[in-house]
């Protein structure tokens, strides 16, 4: 439950970082496949890691918070 939480704050904290695709210098403009949301330790954190538990959480009857 305590690594949903620092997951769930972590999403919440990079759900508003601009991220800049570097390629050729523009601003890529399709969808990116998955992003890094934390850093925890030597090891990334990313965004489908985060839905994944939450989907595992949802299905177990764990109420998510809305916020």
């Amino acid at each position: 439950m305590r690594v949903l939480a620092l997951q769930l704050l972590a999403l919440g904290l990079a759900a508003g970082a601009a991220r800049r695709v570097a390629g050729q210098g523009e601003l890529a403009s399709a969808r990116p496949v998955d992003r890094i949301v934390a850093i925890v330790g030597p090891k990334p954190i990313l965004a489908s890691q985060v839905e994944e538990q939450l989907v595992l959480a949802q299905a177990q009857g764990m109420k998510i918070p809305t916020d």
